[in-house]
């Protein structure tokens, strides 16, 4: 299978430039290739949410957003839902479920248009890059989920390979690719490990229930944020049992946890994508439970909590879903959705808010995305 350039296609992304033409990206420094801590020198000149969009629509879009003029555009349609973003040198690859099969569109990261496309995955989660190779996460329904690598120089896609239960985060760390494995509803305890040169897989259990987002520190520790995990009845009209969340701190030159922390609640967002942010600059992981619309702070240095958040069920809004933390500027970037005029539940089918805190978790300014964010980006230029 190999990647398809689009030739000729319209420039109807063209709008865009206007928001973008601050953006003095150098986008190889903002790369998340996830292959060890990495000491950064930029700070945000833009800010890009994916809007997941209703699923049922199928209508994720992107929304760009200029801190200096505080210019806001929202871009067309992609075609499916947009679970989320991953910037590497001058591309942005937006990870797409569609009713069928799911996509990856790869985006010129100056104007926004699509220049190439990766077709036929499952349904692709999270994406890790090392060199010119992509492995991307996929979802598959009732079965373990796979692991593809993609060439991002020709546009090859490998057979899958077969890791945990709902995979979700993906990083590189050394010369192993970790993966981190949900399972259904939380019931994921594992970690999958995948040496690139001979394509094999083992699996090690970290000990806390629904590990799904993975990132690196300052320290070189693998940081697992793991959710919790819910017991239903037959039925789903009860929970039997539930458990809290965890940051794990892991080891991964020994394969051990090193240190944990327990939670009061359960960890995720409010539609289901990636719910933690690290800020290499401040050594600090944010952590997001969107049913209690609470934030988490964490020092990954001293690995402890620095501060917690709890966001208000004001102005309409609820939940919480996408976020970043512009440590040069002190400025933590929220996504959140309306309130359904049914009750005190998200609405996924409108407008949903970006709401800007300081450092005390004091509102400062906000702006208007798309519907259901699932990620929110941080575009970088020099200092």
């Amino acid at each position: 299978m190999t990647m398809k350039i689009l030739i000729g296609i319209s420039r109807r992304h063209l709008f865009y430039a206007g928001a973008l033409l601050v953006f003095t990206l150098s986008m190889s420094a903002c790369d998340l290739v996830d292959s060890g801590p990495k000491e950064s020198s930029l700070r945000a000149a833009g800010v890009l949410v994916a809007n997941g969009g209703n699923f049922g629509d199928q209508n994720g879009f992107l929304t760009s957003y200029d801190p200096t003029s505080d210019v806001v555009v929202h871009g067309p349609s992609l075609g499916g839902f947009l679970h989320g973003l991953k910037l590497h040198e001058n591309r942005i690859y937006a990870l797409l479920n569609t009713f069928s099969l799911g996509r990856i569109d790869v985006l010129d990261a100056s104007t926004l248009d699509r220049v190439g496309q990766y077709a036929d995955l499952p349904a692709p989660r999270a994406m890790a890059i090392s060199g010119d190779v992509a492995y991307v996460t996929n979802l598959i329904f009732g079965q373990n989920g796979t692991v593809n690598t993609i060439s991002l120089a020709s546009g090859e896609i490998s057979d899958p390979l077969e890791v945990g239960s709902i995979p979700e985060g993906i990083l590189m760390a050394g010369d192993r690719i970790y993966v981190a494995n949900s399972g259904l509803l939380g019931a994921g305890t594992t970690l999958s490990i995948i040496d690139p040169d001979e394509s094999t897989v083992s699996t090690i259990d970290i000990g806390c229930d629904g590990p799904r987002d993975l990132f690196v520190d300052n320290d070189g520790e693998i940081v697992v944020l793991c959710s919790g995990k819910t017991l239903y009845n037959d039925d789903f009209t009860s929970i039997l049992s539930r458990t809290n969340g965890q940051i794990v701190f892991f080891d991964s030159e020994t394969d051990t946890v090193r240190e944990r922390i327990d939670l009061e609640t359960q960890l995720g967002t409010t539609n289901g994508t990636i719910a933690g942010y690290y800020s290499p600059d401040a050594s600090e992981l944010y952590a997001v439970s969107g049913e209690d619309n609470s934030i988490y702070r964490i020092d990954t240095d001293r690995n402890e909590i620095a501060a917690t958040f709890v966001l208000p069920l004001e102005n309409g809004l609820i939940g919480i879903s996408g976020i970043a933390y512009d440590a040069s500027q002190e400025r933590l970037y929220v996504g959140r959705f309306p309130k359904s005029g049914a009750g005190p539940f998200p609405d996924f089918t409108s407008s949903g808010t970006v709401v800007i805190l300081d450092r005390d978790g004091v509102e400062t300014g906000s702006f208007e995305i798309g519907p259901a964010p699932s990620q929110i980006v941080l575009l970088p230029s020099e200092r």
